[in-house]
């Protein structure tokens, strides 16, 4: 055999070792497949994702930097969750995170306002419906007022004409028809009461009204809500292979959730069926603020690797 050929064979080993490596880490390790090929021969014992930050629309109103901040934040979802290193920035990256506004930021942007409009609505609801309970007691106290009031008074004049229909003491007489006439001045006034109270109820039977009809109203921005802001799958984000592209998000802590969620995708899992988890389908029941990974994620990254 001669030098040349040894050196063939070599250099076909070597290369069949290498692919046979590649084949071998990228089924026990699927992750490593999204780095750049050079990255892979250069480190090959690396099984971190290396990702960078591509386009960032203006229109979100966040800098590169602030992104960059946000999806170290969700790689440490990762990191913390499992005790291992499973993302790394990288400006070379071959993973790209991009921002990309268009009609599915203008629609949660919209549904923003509905929802801030509906919650004022309610608020305005909650606190006309507190004055009306306020109302309601206050009349309610007004009327056993003017009913003990109106008793009082209807037993003195009874009483008062009983003793003016059996005396016959005309100083006494005189002296009763005095009280007589004092209790129908106290009658007018009473009834002035009465009036007003009547028109403290009308008014208040108005307000009644009133909020039932906003009630009617509010309960038609609910139904209309409702079929704008039921939970949808992540469509939020999205991970090809190559990007993962952000195209809404509501706020800070939500954008950090789709972020941490797509490059769970980038770790080549799918999803769960635990509301509360990274990788449920749906934005729903998830902390957003202190988000930690729930068993059901890391059970699908046992199912999909052993990790160490």
């Amino acid at each position: 055999m001669t030098l040349l050929k040894i050196i063939r064979l070599m250099i076909l080993a070597s290369v069949v070792l290498v692919l046979g490596f590649f084949s071998y880490q990228t089924h026990t390790e699927p992750q490593v497949r999204y780095n750049s090929l050079i990255h892979r021969l250069t480190y090959p014992t690396d099984l971190r994702v290396r990702y960078r930050i591509g386009d960032v629309d203006e229109r979100f109103g966040l800098s590169h930097d602030e992104v960059k901040r946000l999806a170290h934040e969700a790689v440490m979802i990762w990191h913390d969750g499992t005790g291992r290193q499973w993302f790394v920035y990288d400006d070379s990256a071959k993973v790209s995170i991009n921002l990309i506004y268009d009609e599915r930021q203008m629609e949660t942007t919209a549904r923003q306002q509905i929802k801030q409009e509906l919650d004022t609505l309610q608020q305005n609801h909650r606190r006309d419906s507190d004055n009306l309970a306020r109302q309601r007691q206050a009349l309610h106290d007004e009327f056993n007022r003017l009913q003990t009031e109106l008793t009082a008074w209807q037993e003195q004049y009874n009483h008062t004409i009983h003793l003016i229909n059996h005396t016959h003491d005309p100083n006494e007489r005189q002296r009763l028809l005095g009280i007589e006439k004092q209790l129908r001045a106290n009658q007018q006034a009473l009834n002035a009461k009465i009036d007003a109270y009547q028109l403290s109820q009308d008014a208040f039977n108005q307000a009644v009204d009133d909020i039932n009809h906003k009630a009617g109203h509010i309960n038609h921005a609910i139904d209309h809500a409702n079929a704008r802001l039921t939970p949808r799958e992540f469509h939020k984000g999205q991970f090809d292979g190559h990007k993962i592209d952000v195209y809404e998000f509501e706020n800070i802590d939500d954008l950090r959730l789709v972020l941490a969620h797509e490059l769970g995708h980038a770790l080549s899992i799918g999803h769960n069926d635990d509301p509360t988890a990274l990788m449920y389908p749906y934005a729903s029941e998830q902390d957003l603020h202190n988000f930690e990974l729930k068993q059901a994620d890391i059970d699908l990254l046992n199912e999909r690797t052993l990790y160490r």
